[in-house]
């Protein structure tokens, strides 16, 4: 696969790609994703236009609590698979 051209290679990608949505539920998730995508709207560019303009974020703030909400997210993650998935309520 290294001494692959470009073309050589995107037509294998696409290749595996094509082999990978033969599965039934590889299908059905890229359907659903992509309906998703067309259908539910996203507001989170008008939410950082409104934080920025409106609230008086300034950009440095606005990707601190973005990176700060990731690092909890990771840390809820790991917590659960470390702990919570042990314990029983």
């Amino acid at each position: 696969m290294v001494e692959m051209g470009f073309f050589e290679r995107t037509k294998f990608v696409f290749g595996e790609v094509k082999q990978g949505l033969a599965v039934k539920e590889l299908y059905s998730a890229a359907i659903f994703r992509t309906l998703l995508g067309t259908i539910v709207p996203s507001f989170s560019s008008y939410l950082y236009y409104y934080q920025i303009n409106v609230t008086g974020f300034t950009q440095w703030q606005y990707s601190s609590l973005m990176v700060v909400g990731y690092v909890t997210m990771s840390l809820g993650s790991v917590m659960y698979n470390w702990y919570f998935k042990r314990t029983e309520f």
